[in-house]
């Protein structure tokens, strides 16, 4: 009987240390079940004006026939306005699913189509170019870093992304102007248009 009990004590110490109880530390659950990044969103605000980009088209202004009417295409994709080692499609497709709005809006770049003004470029020597400012969800929070061999919290960093959102047909669009394309000569005469494009515009 004695033997008995020494053999079952023995079996079991055996079997603890054969298998070592997992470290649980500051993350959720297991850490080390967890990404060594993680995200908390804080905050979702839809219909928010993106930041502006250049459209895929310009045009010179001489003679007036640099019309603005029709349609042009431009390109969308996710911004980080705040934010520390972020640029992964993956981690803005973890907070997309986050906040709940991954149906709604792009983790990547997409081309929108702008349905044209009723400006022109003005007569001169300049060239022009649609200046577009995105509709966009815009998502805050906080990202927090983990050591996974020892489940320690290294510290937190905000962040802010903005997401292009689409319209309800799905396609991508924004506010519109008329900008001068700041990588072509006479681009700050008088006359120009008082818009200076944020990015160089297409030759």
């Amino acid at each position: 009987m004695y033997s008995s009990a020494v053999l079952a004590v023995s079996l079991l110490l055996n079997n603890a240390l054969a298998k070592p109880m997992p470290i649980v530390g500051p993350g959720p659950g297991d850490c080390h079940a967890e990404p060594s990044i993680q995200y908390t969103v804080t905050s979702t605000t839809p219909n928010a004006q993106g930041d502006p980009v250049t459209g895929d088209w310009s045009c010179t202004g001489t003679g007036g026939t640099c019309q603005m009417t029709d349609q042009s295409s431009f390109s969308v994709s996710v911004e980080v306005d705040v934010g520390i080692d972020l640029g992964l499609e993956k981690d803005f497709a973890e907070i997309a699913g986050d906040a709940g709005i991954s149906a709604s809006v792009t983790t990547g770049t997409e081309t929108g189509i702008t349905q044209g003004i009723s400006k022109n470029c003005p007569d001169g020597p300049w060239k022009c170019a649609l200046i577009i400012w995105p509709e966009v969800t815009e998502v805050s929070g906080m990202q927090v870093q983990y050591d996974l061999a020892t489940c320690t919290d290294l510290g937190s960093e905000p962040y802010q992304v903005q997401y292009p959102q689409k319209r309800p047909d799905g396609t991508y669009g924004g506010s519109v102007d008329v900008c001068a394309c700041k990588n072509f000569a006479h681009w700050a005469d008088n006359g120009a248009p008082s818009i200076v494009c944020p990015q160089d515009c297409p030759e």
